[in-house]
């Protein structure tokens, strides 16, 4: 964000120069958040479900205009506007040894080895390195495996999607931060040089809108429901969907007005906690609680690389 070139396109923007202006009065909004709002949230593992499919940075409203599965929506308030605070507010300090945990998301790190029955990591081995993410099918499949080999605990897949990066037909074609582009020799070009859409977004550093990132992040919703019925056909009991926590995609936010970008952490507007609560039903399967058997866990450089990668870090 703070390279030479960018200083320069900002200069000739005006646009890009509100940007700035929004972007701090964005940080005094989070401030204000950590030091005087009491948000709390509600607590995900206190609720009924067999199966819980959590599809990370997923808005209430994008969900309610796309989705087209059976069952019954309602919202819920998240404990956090990130990942991480989603990851710590709802395990940090507890146990859960009725339940396996299946991710694709690097602030598992944070995750203490004595959380759940077993933790399985997907960041290593599956990860897309074209996509530079965790595919919908390629969770589906370990949920299946997980539900097989483990038919009387809770099955908890944390997906990506809807996360940027946008790994959809049309989405792949906007100029983001996630998907790795390659030159006329087919080389990845470097990661570092490619930016957050975020960043990119707020201060129009290219020609992206506002409009085209709606219509990539609801096809990478599309994507993830895609795969839902027939997975939750597969696994037996009760179904539901949910997510971490929303995407401010220039929404304004407040107490001081300005445009919100991505999902800053401390930021609790109603646009980042309000998240979907779907439930699809199914007969609850029996359930029962053991010591932890498996933990993978993932190295602070691998989760580094894959959290630069999703856009929340900088190299």
């Amino acid at each position: 964000m703070y390279s030479l070139d960018n200083l320069q396109t900002l200069l000739k923007n005006p646009e890009g120069v509100v940007g700035v202006l929004h972007h701090f009065v964005g940080k005094v909004n989070q401030e204000y958040y950590r030091r005087f709002d009491t948000h709390s949230g509600f607590s995900v593992m206190d609720e009924e479900w067999d199966n819980l499919f959590l599809l990370d940075g997923c808005r209430y409203d994008l969900f309610e205009q796309t989705n087209t599965l059976q069952g019954t929506l309602e919202s819920r308030q998240s404990p956090a506007s990130s990942s991480s605070g989603f990851i710590k507010n709802s395990f940090h300090a507890k146990t859960f040894h009725d339940t396996v945990y299946v991710t694709a998301n690097p602030h598992a790190f944070q995750i203490e080895p004595e959380t759940f029955h077993a933790t399985i990591n997907l960041l290593d081995d599956e990860w897309n390195e074209d996509l530079l993410t965790v595919t919908p099918q390629t969770m589906a499949d370990a949920l299946r495996e997980a539900h097989d080999t483990y038919p009387e605990k809770r099955i908890f897949g944390h997906f990506m999607q809807p996360h940027y990066p946008f790994i959809g037909e049309q989405g792949q074609q906007i100029d983001q931060g996630g998907v790795a582009r390659r030159d006329k020799q087919g080389n990845v070009v470097e990661r570092a040089n490619i930016g957050d859409i975020w960043v990119k977004l707020q201060f129009q550093l290219n020609s992206l809108t506002p409009e085209a990132v709606w219509e990539a992040y609801r096809e990478n919703l599309e994507l993830v429901l895609d795969i839902i019925p027939d997975l939750a056909a597969e696994l037996s009991g009760q179904t539901v969907l949910t997510s971490d926590h929303g995407n401010l995609v220039g929404d304004w936010i407040g107490p001081i007005p300005c445009r919100g970008f991505g999902h800053p952490p401390n930021l609790y507007v109603d646009t980042l906690t309000r998240v979907p609560w779907f439930d699809m039903g199914g007969t609850s399967r029996t359930i029962t609680s053991d010591p932890p058997v498996v933990h993978e866990s993932l190295e602070n450089k691998t989760a580094r690389k894959r959290l630069v990668d999703l856009g929340y870090a900088q190299d």
